[in-house]
Protein backbone atom coordinates (compact mmCIF):
# COMPACT_ATOMS: atom_id res chain seq x y z
CA UNK A 1 0.00 0.00 0.00
CA UNK A 2 1.05 3.60 -0.32
CA UNK A 3 2.60 5.55 2.05
CA UNK A 4 -0.71 7.53 4.15
CA UNK A 5 0.06 11.29 3.59
CA UNK A 6 1.13 12.74 7.34
CA UNK A 7 -1.73 13.61 9.24
CA UNK A 8 -1.18 17.04 11.73
CA UNK A 9 -3.34 17.21 14.69
CA UNK A 10 -5.63 20.93 14.82
CA UNK A 11 -5.50 22.48 18.67
CA UNK A 12 -8.50 25.11 19.05
CA UNK A 13 -7.56 27.30 21.39
CA UNK A 14 -9.44 27.24 25.23
CA UNK A 15 -10.95 30.28 26.23
CA UNK A 16 -8.92 30.19 28.91
CA UNK A 17 -5.49 30.48 26.58
CA UNK A 18 -7.55 33.19 24.56
CA UNK A 19 -8.08 35.52 27.84
CA UNK A 20 -4.73 35.44 29.27
CA UNK A 21 -3.36 36.27 25.33
CA UNK A 22 -5.86 39.33 25.29
CA UNK A 23 -4.40 40.43 29.01
CA UNK A 24 -0.93 40.36 27.60
CA UNK A 25 -1.91 41.95 24.55
CA UNK A 26 -3.30 44.83 26.00
CA UNK A 27 -0.64 45.27 29.03
CA UNK A 28 1.78 45.29 26.15
CA UNK A 29 -0.34 48.38 24.53
CA UNK A 30 -0.03 50.34 27.79
CA UNK A 31 3.68 49.91 28.18
CA UNK A 32 4.66 51.68 24.84
CA UNK A 33 3.12 54.67 25.79
CA UNK A 34 5.33 54.75 29.49
CA UNK A 35 8.44 53.56 27.86
CA UNK A 36 8.09 56.64 25.42
CA UNK A 37 7.17 59.20 28.21
CA UNK A 38 10.23 57.51 30.07
CA UNK A 39 12.85 57.85 27.16
CA UNK A 40 11.41 61.62 26.71
CA UNK A 41 11.65 62.08 30.38
CA UNK A 42 15.38 60.91 30.33
CA UNK A 43 17.90 64.29 31.52
CA UNK A 44 20.22 65.55 28.28
CA UNK A 45 23.75 64.50 28.88
CA UNK A 46 25.50 67.58 30.45
CA UNK A 47 29.32 68.59 29.40
CA UNK A 48 31.57 67.55 32.49
CA UNK A 49 35.36 68.60 32.73
CA UNK A 50 37.71 66.37 31.12
CA UNK A 51 41.93 65.86 32.75
CA UNK A 52 43.10 67.93 29.34
CA UNK A 53 40.03 70.63 29.92
CA UNK A 54 40.62 71.10 33.56
CA UNK A 55 43.95 72.46 32.97
CA UNK A 56 43.00 74.52 30.28
CA UNK A 57 40.30 76.23 32.12
CA UNK A 58 42.14 76.88 35.62
CA UNK A 59 45.19 78.61 33.40
CA UNK A 60 42.80 80.17 30.73
CA UNK A 61 42.77 83.89 32.28
CA UNK A 62 46.41 83.59 32.77
CA UNK A 63 47.76 82.41 29.33
CA UNK A 64 45.38 84.87 27.60
CA UNK A 65 47.93 87.36 27.80
CA UNK A 66 45.67 89.69 25.60
CA UNK A 67 42.72 89.47 27.73
CA UNK A 68 40.33 88.88 24.07
CA UNK A 69 39.07 85.54 24.69
CA UNK A 70 41.18 83.63 22.56
CA UNK A 71 44.41 81.67 23.34
CA UNK A 72 46.11 82.65 20.05
CA UNK A 73 49.50 81.17 18.34
CA UNK A 74 51.49 84.04 19.84
CA UNK A 75 50.71 82.90 23.09
CA UNK A 76 50.95 79.64 23.34
CA UNK A 77 54.62 80.31 21.56
CA UNK A 78 55.30 81.89 24.93
CA UNK A 79 54.26 78.94 26.65
CA UNK A 80 55.98 76.27 25.30
CA UNK A 81 59.54 77.87 26.02
CA UNK A 82 58.62 78.85 29.30
CA UNK A 83 60.56 76.71 32.03
CA UNK A 84 58.30 77.63 34.66
CA UNK A 85 55.51 75.53 33.49
CA UNK A 86 55.51 72.07 34.40
CA UNK A 87 53.35 69.23 34.63
CA UNK A 88 49.89 68.81 33.44
CA UNK A 89 49.98 72.87 33.21
CA UNK A 90 52.44 72.07 30.15
CA UNK A 91 51.23 68.69 28.89
CA UNK A 92 47.96 70.83 27.65
CA UNK A 93 49.16 73.61 26.24
CA UNK A 94 51.90 71.37 24.27
CA UNK A 95 48.77 69.60 23.25
CA UNK A 96 47.17 73.03 22.57
CA UNK A 97 50.11 73.96 20.42
CA UNK A 98 50.65 70.47 18.40
CA UNK A 99 46.68 71.17 17.33
CA UNK A 100 46.91 74.29 16.10
CA UNK A 101 49.37 73.62 14.02
CA UNK A 102 48.36 70.69 12.13
CA UNK A 103 47.51 71.30 9.13
CA UNK A 104 45.09 68.40 8.16
CA UNK A 105 42.39 69.56 10.26
CA UNK A 106 41.11 73.22 10.25
CA UNK A 107 40.88 74.25 14.56
CA UNK A 108 38.11 76.62 15.74
CA UNK A 109 39.23 79.60 17.67
CA UNK A 110 40.02 78.59 21.19
CA UNK A 111 38.21 79.96 23.72
CA UNK A 112 36.10 78.93 26.87
CA UNK A 113 33.14 78.37 24.85
CA UNK A 114 35.10 75.57 22.61
CA UNK A 115 36.31 73.65 25.49
CA UNK A 116 32.52 73.52 27.16
CA UNK A 117 31.67 72.29 23.54
CA UNK A 118 34.68 69.65 23.22
CA UNK A 119 33.88 68.91 26.90
CA UNK A 120 30.15 68.44 26.32
CA UNK A 121 30.75 66.25 22.86
CA UNK A 122 33.44 63.92 24.95
CA UNK A 123 30.36 63.55 27.48
CA UNK A 124 27.67 62.59 25.39
CA UNK A 125 30.52 59.94 23.23
CA UNK A 126 30.46 61.89 20.13
CA UNK A 127 33.70 61.72 17.86
CA UNK A 128 35.30 65.72 18.10
CA UNK A 129 37.48 66.96 15.48
CA UNK A 130 40.25 67.02 17.99
CA UNK A 131 40.58 64.12 20.36
CA UNK A 132 42.51 66.26 22.99
CA UNK A 133 42.98 64.15 26.27
CA UNK A 134 43.94 61.25 24.49
CA UNK A 135 47.64 63.20 23.65
CA UNK A 136 47.22 65.06 26.75
CA UNK A 137 47.73 61.55 28.78
CA UNK A 138 50.60 60.68 26.85
CA UNK A 139 51.97 63.60 26.94
CA UNK A 140 51.74 63.91 30.83
CA UNK A 141 53.16 60.35 31.17
CA UNK A 142 55.93 61.94 29.51
CA UNK A 143 56.99 64.78 31.16
CA UNK A 144 56.65 62.76 33.99
CA UNK A 145 59.54 60.73 34.22
CA UNK A 146 62.53 61.23 36.26
CA UNK A 147 64.64 61.19 32.96
CA UNK A 148 66.31 64.21 32.43
CA UNK A 149 69.76 63.00 31.64
CA UNK A 150 70.73 63.06 28.17
CA UNK A 151 71.31 59.65 27.95
CA UNK A 152 70.68 56.68 30.60
CA UNK A 153 72.24 53.63 29.49
CA UNK A 154 75.27 52.96 27.62
CA UNK A 155 74.24 54.13 24.22
CA UNK A 156 71.01 55.42 22.57
CA UNK A 157 69.03 52.69 21.15
CA UNK A 158 66.54 51.96 18.47
CA UNK A 159 64.00 50.54 20.67
CA UNK A 160 62.84 53.29 22.50
CA UNK A 161 62.93 55.96 20.01
CA UNK A 162 59.21 57.37 19.10
CA UNK A 163 58.07 60.08 16.55
CA UNK A 164 56.36 62.89 18.51
CA UNK A 165 53.55 64.81 17.44
CA UNK A 166 55.82 66.71 15.12
CA UNK A 167 55.93 65.92 11.25
CA UNK A 168 59.56 65.10 11.11
CA UNK A 169 59.38 61.57 10.60
CA UNK A 170 62.27 62.36 7.84
CA UNK A 171 64.44 63.35 10.27
CA UNK A 172 63.83 60.83 13.09
CA UNK A 173 63.85 58.04 10.49
CA UNK A 174 67.31 59.13 9.60
CA UNK A 175 68.44 59.55 13.16
CA UNK A 176 67.19 55.75 13.66
CA UNK A 177 69.34 54.43 11.07
CA UNK A 178 72.42 56.20 12.47
CA UNK A 179 71.72 54.90 15.72
CA UNK A 180 71.15 51.37 14.10
CA UNK A 181 74.50 52.56 12.71
CA UNK A 182 76.85 53.60 15.05
CA UNK A 183 74.88 54.88 18.21
CA UNK A 184 78.14 55.90 19.89
CA UNK A 185 78.58 58.52 16.72
CA UNK A 186 74.78 60.32 17.46
CA UNK A 187 75.74 60.98 21.52
CA UNK A 188 79.07 62.77 19.87
CA UNK A 189 76.64 65.48 18.45
CA UNK A 190 75.70 66.88 22.03
CA UNK A 191 77.78 67.98 24.36
CA UNK A 192 76.34 69.74 27.86
CA UNK A 193 77.70 73.75 28.12
CA UNK A 194 78.73 75.10 31.51
CA UNK A 195 75.06 77.09 31.70
CA UNK A 196 73.04 73.46 31.47
CA UNK A 197 72.70 74.36 27.79
CA UNK A 198 73.44 71.65 24.97
CA UNK A 199 75.99 72.33 22.10
CA UNK A 200 74.99 70.14 19.24
CA UNK A 201 77.24 69.96 15.99
CA UNK A 202 76.11 68.09 12.89
CA UNK A 203 78.22 66.25 10.30
CA UNK A 204 77.60 68.69 8.17
CA UNK A 205 79.66 71.54 10.43
CA UNK A 206 76.53 73.41 11.31
CA UNK A 207 75.80 73.42 15.01
CA UNK A 208 73.58 75.22 17.55
CA UNK A 209 73.14 76.01 20.87
CA UNK A 210 69.46 75.37 22.75
CA UNK A 211 68.69 75.79 25.95
CA UNK A 212 67.72 73.00 28.13
CA UNK A 213 63.69 71.35 27.19
CA UNK A 214 60.87 73.11 28.83
CA UNK A 215 58.50 70.17 29.79
CA UNK A 216 55.81 71.72 27.06
CA UNK A 217 58.43 70.89 24.87
CA UNK A 218 58.65 67.59 25.95
CA UNK A 219 55.12 66.90 25.49
CA UNK A 220 55.76 68.43 22.00
CA UNK A 221 58.66 66.41 20.64
CA UNK A 222 59.84 63.01 19.74
CA UNK A 223 61.12 60.75 22.57
CA UNK A 224 63.81 58.23 24.10
CA UNK A 225 61.59 57.26 26.81
CA UNK A 226 63.89 55.88 29.28
CA UNK A 227 67.35 56.18 27.35
CA UNK A 228 67.33 59.60 27.71
CA UNK A 229 66.84 63.26 26.02
CA UNK A 230 69.51 63.12 23.29
CA UNK A 231 66.50 62.38 20.72
CA UNK A 232 64.60 65.42 21.60
CA UNK A 233 67.55 67.63 22.02
CA UNK A 234 68.71 66.77 18.46
CA UNK A 235 65.44 67.70 17.23
CA UNK A 236 65.19 71.36 18.99
CA UNK A 237 68.65 71.55 17.56
CA UNK A 238 67.34 70.96 14.41
CA UNK A 239 64.43 73.21 14.72
CA UNK A 240 66.65 75.96 15.56
CA UNK A 241 68.66 75.74 12.79
CA UNK A 242 65.84 75.61 10.50
CA UNK A 243 64.12 78.67 12.18
CA UNK A 244 67.48 80.48 11.73
CA UNK A 245 67.49 80.23 7.74
CA UNK A 246 63.57 81.11 7.57
CA UNK A 247 62.79 85.43 7.05
CA UNK A 248 62.51 86.60 10.31
CA UNK A 249 58.89 87.46 9.89
CA UNK A 250 58.09 83.57 9.46
CA UNK A 251 60.61 82.97 12.52
CA UNK A 252 58.68 81.76 15.94
CA UNK A 253 59.93 81.40 19.32
CA UNK A 254 58.87 77.58 19.37
CA UNK A 255 61.87 76.18 17.05
CA UNK A 256 60.23 73.37 16.49
CA UNK A 257 57.31 74.89 14.29
CA UNK A 258 60.17 74.98 11.27
CA UNK A 259 60.35 71.29 11.25
CA UNK A 260 56.87 70.14 11.83
CA UNK A 261 55.79 70.05 8.73
CA UNK A 262 57.80 67.68 6.66
CA UNK A 263 61.25 67.84 5.39
CA UNK A 264 63.34 66.00 3.40
CA UNK A 265 65.11 62.57 4.35
CA UNK A 266 68.01 63.06 2.18
CA UNK A 267 68.39 66.45 3.22
CA UNK A 268 68.70 64.79 6.80
CA UNK A 269 71.41 62.20 5.54
CA UNK A 270 73.64 65.05 4.36
CA UNK A 271 73.10 67.20 7.73
CA UNK A 272 74.39 63.86 9.73
CA UNK A 273 76.80 62.37 8.17
CA UNK A 274 78.61 65.87 6.16
CA UNK A 275 77.93 63.11 2.66
CA UNK A 276 76.35 63.73 -0.49
CA UNK A 277 73.21 61.67 -1.65
CA UNK A 278 72.09 59.81 -4.45
CA UNK A 279 68.58 58.97 -5.11
CA UNK A 280 66.43 56.41 -6.72
CA UNK A 281 62.95 57.25 -7.73
CA UNK A 282 59.95 54.76 -8.42
CA UNK A 283 57.66 57.02 -10.17
CA UNK A 284 58.34 57.41 -14.13
CA UNK A 285 56.28 60.21 -15.97
CA UNK A 286 52.95 58.86 -16.84
CA UNK A 287 52.93 59.42 -20.75
CA UNK A 288 49.28 57.90 -20.94
CA UNK A 289 48.14 60.15 -17.99
CA UNK A 290 49.47 62.46 -18.88
CA UNK A 291 47.64 62.53 -22.33
CA UNK A 292 44.46 62.68 -20.46
CA UNK A 293 45.50 66.31 -18.21
CA UNK A 294 45.19 69.52 -19.21
CA UNK A 295 49.03 70.32 -17.62
CA UNK A 296 52.15 67.91 -17.94
CA UNK A 297 52.73 65.36 -15.32
CA UNK A 298 54.83 66.93 -12.41
CA UNK A 299 58.83 65.23 -12.21
CA UNK A 300 58.83 63.15 -9.19
CA UNK A 301 59.80 64.26 -5.75
CA UNK A 302 63.10 65.10 -5.34
CA UNK A 303 62.94 64.57 -1.47
CA UNK A 304 61.35 61.75 0.49
CA UNK A 305 58.07 62.60 2.39
CA UNK A 306 58.33 65.95 0.86
CA UNK A 307 54.75 67.63 2.18
CA UNK A 308 52.43 68.69 -1.28
CA UNK A 309 52.04 72.70 -0.57
CA UNK A 310 48.40 73.60 -0.24
CA UNK A 311 47.04 74.21 -3.54
CA UNK A 312 49.35 72.34 -5.30
CA UNK A 313 47.74 69.71 -8.36
CA UNK A 314 47.41 65.97 -7.43
CA UNK A 315 49.79 64.31 -9.62
CA UNK A 316 48.13 62.01 -12.17
CA UNK A 317 47.71 58.29 -11.79
CA UNK A 318 50.99 56.09 -12.45
CA UNK A 319 50.09 53.56 -15.45
CA UNK A 320 50.81 50.50 -14.06
CA UNK A 321 52.10 48.80 -17.53
CA UNK A 322 54.77 52.17 -17.28
CA UNK A 323 55.51 51.69 -13.75
CA UNK A 324 56.37 47.93 -14.12
CA UNK A 325 58.95 48.73 -17.05
CA UNK A 326 60.24 51.14 -15.01
CA UNK A 327 61.10 48.94 -12.28
CA UNK A 328 62.72 46.80 -13.99
CA UNK A 329 65.12 49.27 -14.68
CA UNK A 330 65.15 50.94 -11.29
CA UNK A 331 65.19 47.61 -8.88
CA UNK A 332 68.51 46.62 -10.26
CA UNK A 333 70.10 49.46 -9.80
CA UNK A 334 68.40 49.31 -6.27
CA UNK A 335 70.03 46.37 -5.16
CA UNK A 336 73.19 47.45 -6.36
CA UNK A 337 73.22 50.36 -4.12
CA UNK A 338 71.70 48.62 -1.00
CA UNK A 339 74.11 45.89 -1.56
CA UNK A 340 77.17 48.70 -1.72
CA UNK A 341 75.56 51.43 0.96
CA UNK A 342 74.51 48.82 3.48
CA UNK A 343 77.75 46.66 3.65
CA UNK A 344 79.50 50.28 4.29
CA UNK A 345 77.22 51.00 7.06
CA UNK A 346 76.23 54.29 5.23
CA UNK A 347 72.55 55.70 6.04
CA UNK A 348 69.94 55.24 3.47
CA UNK A 349 65.92 56.32 3.76
CA UNK A 350 62.80 56.11 1.82
CA UNK A 351 59.84 57.55 1.39
CA UNK A 352 55.72 56.83 0.40
CA UNK A 353 53.90 59.34 -1.50
CA UNK A 354 50.96 61.26 -0.38
CA UNK A 355 48.24 59.77 -2.68
CA UNK A 356 47.55 56.22 -3.95
CA UNK A 357 46.43 53.43 -2.07
CA UNK A 358 48.82 52.21 0.64
CA UNK A 359 48.89 48.20 2.21
CA UNK A 360 47.21 48.23 5.64
CA UNK A 361 50.39 49.17 7.92
CA UNK A 362 51.80 51.30 5.49
CA UNK A 363 51.22 55.25 6.31
CA UNK A 364 51.05 57.61 3.30
CA UNK A 365 53.80 60.80 2.83
CA UNK A 366 55.61 59.16 5.33
CA UNK A 367 59.39 58.53 5.70
CA UNK A 368 60.94 55.25 7.00
CA UNK A 369 64.51 53.90 7.76
CA UNK A 370 65.69 50.98 5.49
CA UNK A 371 68.17 48.91 7.57
CA UNK A 372 68.83 45.54 6.04
CA UNK A 373 68.72 43.92 2.36
CA UNK A 374 68.54 40.33 2.52
CA UNK A 375 70.03 39.78 -0.93
CA UNK A 376 69.03 36.09 -1.30
CA UNK A 377 64.92 36.65 -0.28
CA UNK A 378 65.43 40.06 -2.05
CA UNK A 379 63.30 41.57 0.66
CA UNK A 380 64.04 45.04 2.54
CA UNK A 381 63.90 45.58 6.18
CA UNK A 382 62.41 48.77 7.11
CA UNK A 383 61.42 50.85 10.38
CA UNK A 384 58.39 53.11 10.86
CA UNK A 385 59.38 55.79 13.35
CA UNK A 386 55.86 55.55 14.77
CA UNK A 387 56.64 52.16 16.27
CA UNK A 388 53.61 50.67 15.17
CA UNK A 389 52.78 47.26 15.60
CA UNK A 390 50.77 45.36 13.04
CA UNK A 391 49.06 42.07 12.35
CA UNK A 392 47.90 41.67 8.74
CA UNK A 393 44.13 40.10 8.24
CA UNK A 394 45.01 37.73 5.65
CA UNK A 395 48.42 37.10 3.56
CA UNK A 396 51.09 39.26 3.84
CA UNK A 397 51.84 41.30 0.80
CA UNK A 398 50.37 44.19 -0.91
CA UNK A 399 46.76 43.82 -0.09
CA UNK A 400 46.64 42.50 3.51
CA UNK A 401 50.20 44.41 4.53
CA UNK A 402 53.28 43.19 6.64
CA UNK A 403 53.97 42.06 10.44
CA UNK A 404 55.09 44.81 11.98
CA UNK A 405 56.67 45.16 15.65
CA UNK A 406 58.10 48.31 17.17
CA UNK A 407 58.23 49.75 13.66
CA UNK A 408 60.32 46.58 12.27
CA UNK A 409 58.86 45.03 8.97
CA UNK A 410 60.29 43.23 6.08
CA UNK A 411 59.03 43.80 2.59
CA UNK A 412 59.50 42.36 -1.07
CA UNK A 413 61.74 44.63 -2.84
CA UNK A 414 59.42 44.12 -6.01
CA UNK A 415 56.43 45.12 -3.19
CA UNK A 416 58.63 48.52 -2.10
CA UNK A 417 59.30 49.66 -5.70
CA UNK A 418 55.45 49.50 -5.95
CA UNK A 419 54.25 51.14 -2.90
CA UNK A 420 57.51 53.63 -2.30
CA UNK A 421 58.19 56.97 -3.97
CA UNK A 422 61.88 56.57 -3.94
CA UNK A 423 65.02 55.80 -2.17
CA UNK A 424 67.87 58.03 -0.71
CA UNK A 425 71.45 56.87 -0.17
CA UNK A 426 73.79 57.99 1.78
CA UNK A 427 77.36 58.37 -0.79
CA UNK A 428 81.36 58.24 0.44
CA UNK A 429 81.28 62.07 -1.27
CA UNK A 430 81.70 64.68 1.30
CA UNK A 431 79.55 67.90 1.06
CA UNK A 432 81.65 70.71 -0.39
CA UNK A 433 82.19 73.41 2.05
CA UNK A 434 80.32 76.77 1.55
Amino acid sequence: MPDEPPRYSVTTPTDTTMRTLHKVLLSTLFLFPVLAVARQAEPPVAAKPTPFTTEVLANFKAWDKDSDGVLEPAELDSLVIDSHLTGKPAAAAGVLKAAQRNTKITLPPITVDYLHQYELAVAQKQKPTVNFDRPFNRAVKRISTPAREVLIGEQPTLETCHQGPLGDCYFISVVGAAVVRDPASVMRMISSTPDGSYLVTFGDGRSATVPPLTDAEMALTSSAGQNGLWLPILEKAFGSLRTEALPEEKQSESSTDAIAHGGSAAATIRLLTGHTTDRITFRPRSVRSQAKTDTPAPAPAKSDAQPTKPGAATPPPVDPALLDKHLEEALPKVREHLTASLKDRRLVAAGTPKDGTMPPGVNPSHAYAVLEFNAEADTVHLWNPHGNTFKPKGEPGLQHGYPTTGGHFWMPLNDFGHVFNGISFETEKPLEKK
